[in-house]
């Protein structure tokens, strides 16, 4: 994990809990260093030992705490300029989810070590959608449900819902499908073209025969009606 991550998680504490209730954390967690280098690797305990800690002193869980962090994270790219990579990932909450893993792969070239997660969606519908994450960093659950809840208030001012309707782990990765409800007003808009698209659309035969010369046409009593240019 990339110092990047570790200093949000600090800076989070601090501003919830103040630079002694900080020094009071870092003691518990047990973690030595003062400073976190932002491109340099890091233990993946940090964050939930820090998160642990956190609960102990504070009284609120470790899930709380990884959920707020998550949020915090998404405001603290601001300071590094990624939030401008962000605005521009989609026009639509969808669309933004179905671009992580694209952005992630940009990602690697800053940071060559990381171990990025998957996501993927399916189920879209006005009301939302399902969203599966997978990933090799357990333990981060809650730390990407803050995260969606903090996209969808930046950047499309939505208020999103996350519910998650499975969690498993196979070998070292963390398989989660999450369902967000949110206004999906973008997926109608998409229906409803789409549907008048179908509707106006013709093709001719002529065209459609040349754009696929290798095609073999058969009527309903699977008798040969036209064979293209190429298939023969």
């Amino acid at each position: 994990m990339y110092g990047l991550l570790v200093e949000n998680t600090i800076e989070v504490i601090k501003k919830t809990y103040g630079e002694e209730a900080w020094l009071i954390i870092r003691e518990k967690s047990r973690i030595h260093e003062y400073t976190y280098v932002t491109h340099r690797m890091y233990s993946e305990r940090i964050i939930p030992r820090l998160a642990q800690a956190v609960s102990e002193y504070a009284g609120c869980t470790a899930e709380e705490f990884m959920d707020l962090t998550g949020k915090e994270f998404v405001k603290f790219l601001s300071k590094y300029g990624y939030d401008r990579m962000l605005r521009v990932l989609g026009r639509s909450m969808s669309d933004f989810m179905n671009g992580l893993d694209n952005l992630h792969e940009y990602l690697r070239f800053s940071y060559p070590k990381m171990k990025p997660p998957s996501f993927f969606c399916s189920d879209e519908s006005s009301q939302g959608l399902t969203l599966h994450y997978r990933s090799r960093r357990p333990g981060y659950l809650h730390y990407v449900k803050g995260q969606l809840k903090s996209v969808g208030r930046m950047f499309y001012n939505l208020d999103v819902a996350v519910q998650v309707m499975s969690e498993e782990t196979r070998g070292d990765t963390t398989f989660v499908v999450f369902k967000l409800l949110f206004d999906n007003k973008e997926f109608m808009e998409r229906d409803r073209h789409s549907y008048a698209l179908e509707k106006s659309s013709v093709v001719k035969a002529s065209l459609f025969f040349d754009l696929f010369p290798f095609h073999i046409m058969f009527d309903r009593k699977m008798k040969i009606k036209n064979i293209g240019k190429y298939a023969v």
